[in-house]
């Protein structure tokens, strides 16, 4: 991973090099409270900040300054972290993304300006424990660097603990001997998890930033080969292709009424597109454990890969931690939902759904006999329902059959006929009565000239 440079800022307070800290929103960055504060949050001196941005875009771009204020309740001297506001946010500059969790022996690295190298020093080892017992407000994510002992750490406070591409904590202390060298390579880190609390709490859109997500161009070419269902298509590939807030498509029908077909289409289509699709089909009451493994493997196998190592309750935490932290567009489809189990109803009532005003890249696809009521909840306002019903239109059946296959020669005088003679016939009832007629018209055709 090229280290984001741009995004992470040497920390000076009082005119002398003071520590290190990271952008976590747009004009926002965060550090440990000991670079720049006293216990109590008061800044220790003026606040000013530097963005090497040439550093990671190698163009000659100057380096950037800015001042920086703490931002009043956003700071927590147990934890030991800090949230500063800069005057001027620096030009080109993302913000890191974030991940609340992370396990024993994952590889991470933090970037910084510690005085073994004030122009940047990146340091590279594993994550020691996840609960490390703290000197104040409880456990921390303990770290072993690679490097051991001997490093002038002094000036990396506030770096960022980076697995896997995303920040999951920040530096806070080493163990140092005399000559502030480090200790075996021993150092403590406040977990991420802590400043997005604090941020809920105190200032709930702060964190809510996510890069521009690249949504595909409908195709009319891979349309998919539905009847009667235009409505639905035109609310779904609104939805899969970012140009509706409505991302919940609910389709409930009785047997019969094509409700699969429309799925198979659907997630054909999407996939065209180049859409990451997670799909199960919950005929039968599969397991959650059953559930999941579709998902998994009707996604490729590489989306979910934390998720894929727990098991139970925390796997459906998990799974909806990596959902969120996504940065492409992902379609969830649930085929015959009324056999759905308890715990997958609780999930998407209560971690995904509610979620969907911070997922903007998340669209869900529900079908059955019954369907998920969003009635006054939250998540209102992302549903769409259609209610599938017969298809009585012969305009729309021969339509289909052009498109699904123009070599059976079916007239609109044989639809019509048909219908009359099936009126409230289930639509699967009706398409594989069109089909054998297709058929027999077919092969009697060709047996025509022989007589």
């Amino acid at each position: 991973m090229k280290t984001p440079w741009a995004s992470i800022a040497r920390i000076e307070v009082g005119g002398a090099h003071s520590g290190t800290g990271f952008l976590i929103g747009p004009g926002y960055v965060v550090t440990a409270l000991h670079v720049v504060g006293t216990p109590e949050g008061r800044p220790s001196g003026k606040i000013k900040l530097f963005f090497n941005l040439d550093a990671e875009y190698e163009d000659g771009s100057p380096v950037f300054e800015t001042l920086a204020t703490i931002v009043d309740g956003l700071w927590d001297h147990g934890h030991d972290f800090a949230v500063l506001q800069c005057t001027d946010p620096p030009p080109r500059s993302k913000p890191l993304p974030h991940t609340a969790r992370c396990q024993q022996y994952q590889k991470f690295m933090s970037p910084g300006f510690a005085l073994e190298n004030p122009k940047g020093f990146t340091g590279n080892g594993q994550i020691s424990s996840e609960n490390e017992p703290g000197n104040t407000a409880g456990p921390v994510i303990g770290l072993l660097f690679d490097f051991g002992c001997g490093i002038l750490m002094r000036g990396h406070s506030g770096a960022p603990v980076v697995v896997d591409g995303r920040v999951v904590g920040l530096l806070r202390t080493a163990y140092l001997d005399r000559q502030e060298k480090t200790l075996g390579g021993l150092v403590q880190a406040t977990s991420i998890h802590h400043v997005l609390q604090c941020c809920q709490e105190h200032s709930p859109t702060l964190l809510r930033y996510r890069p521009d997500i690249t949504w595909p161009a409908p195709n009319p070419h891979k349309a998919p080969v539905v009847a009667d269902r235009k409505q639905e298509f035109q609310d779904f590939e609104r939805m899969i292709t970012g140009q509706s807030k409505q991302r919940v498509l609910l389709l409930q029908g009785t047997s019969g009424t094509g409700k699969s077909i429309v799925v198979e289409e659907f997630d054909r289509y999407a996939r065209s597109l180049g859409i990451v699709v997670a799909a199960a089909d919950l005929k039968g009451a599969p397991t959650t454990e059953q559930i999941f493994t579709s998902l998994l493997v009707s996604s490729g196998g590489d989306v979910f890969r934390r998720a894929e190592s727990e098991q139970g309750a925390r796997r459906l935490f998990t799974l909806a931690e990596e959902l969120e932290t996504l940065e492409r567009p992902i379609l969830l489809v649930f085929d015959n939902w009324q056999q759905s189990p308890d715990d997958l109803r609780k999930w998407m009532k209560n971690v995904v759904f509610p979620r969907l005003d911070t997922m903007p890249h998340i669209s869900v696809l529900i079908t059955g006999h019954e369907v998920p009521e969003p009635g006054s909840a939250s998540w209102k306002e992302f549903a769409v329902i259609h209610q599938l019903e017969s298809i009585p239109s012969t305009e729309d059946w021969y339509e289909y059959y052009q498109r699904k296959d123009p070599t059976i020669p079916i007239t609109k005088d044989n639809i019509e006929s048909l219908l009359l003679t099936n009126e409230g016939v289930p639509p699967s009832v009706i398409s594989a009565l069109l089909s054998t007629f297709g058929r027999k018209k077919l092969a009697l055709g060709f047996m025509g000239p022989a007589r």
